[in-house]
């Protein structure tokens, strides 16, 4: 039911939400991420160690939803959306972000810094993670599907893509999933050489 998708406050809720059931899910790690615990490593020895939140692989719509920004900001820094090419723009922390909450209008959160107002991320709530240092981007959606997908469906619709290039790229693509497959038999064999034989043909449009 999508009756209340653009209703603010539903959208409000859903991603306070999230954050609330990703909290509980994880809490229970909270003490490994405080206390030492001996554990064997591979080489056979024991050593102590502290667990720590890994990297969290998301696309953009995502990182801007774990990161609590506002979509088009960066999720790590606070570069503007007009000028994303600033090279020192100041890093997105747990406490910059609680600091800016504390002090500003949320229309100033909003517009000037990107933060949806009256709402931290998840990993505030645990020792050593910092949601804007931890995220990674996905490369298969963002770069694959958004590139050679998305872009290139665009591009192809605009005629602004020879013809020989569409077709090195489809071999790509093609060559890209077959290889990928869980299970892979003498036909897909002989579909990947195709493909990467057509590849080859057509690539030299990029020389």
């Amino acid at each position: 039911n999508r009756q209340y998708q653009n209703d603010a406050t539903f959208r409000k809720f859903r991603k306070e939400l999230f954050h609330t059931l990703l909290r509980f899910i994880l809490e229970s790690l909270c003490d490994a991420m405080t206390r030492y615990e001996a554990v064997i490593c591979a080489d056979g020895h024991y050593r102590r160690i502290v667990f720590s939140i890994g990297p969290y692989i998301a696309d953009y719509p995502e990182q801007a939803l774990l990161s609590c920004v506002v979509q088009g900001w960066r999720p790590r820094c606070i570069a503007p959306p007009t000028d994303l090419d600033i090279g020192q723009a100041p890093r997105r922390s747990h406490q910059h972000t609680e600091a800016l909450l504390g002090g500003l209008h949320p229309k100033r959160l909003w517009g000037g810094y990107g933060i949806v107002p009256e709402l931290m991320p998840f990993t505030a709530d645990f020792p050593r993670a910092d949601i804007h240092e931890l995220l990674s981007p996905d490369f298969l959606h963002q770069v694959t599907e958004g590139t050679f997908k998305d872009h290139l469906v665009t591009w192809v619709g605009a005629g602004h893509v020879p013809a020989q290039m569409v077709r090195a790229l489809s071999a790509f693509r093609k060559f890209r999933y077959l290889v990928r497959r869980d299970a892979i038999d003498e036909d897909i064999f002989a579909a990947i050489d195709e493909a990467l034989e057509r590849f080859h043909r057509e690539r030299v449009i990029f020389e």
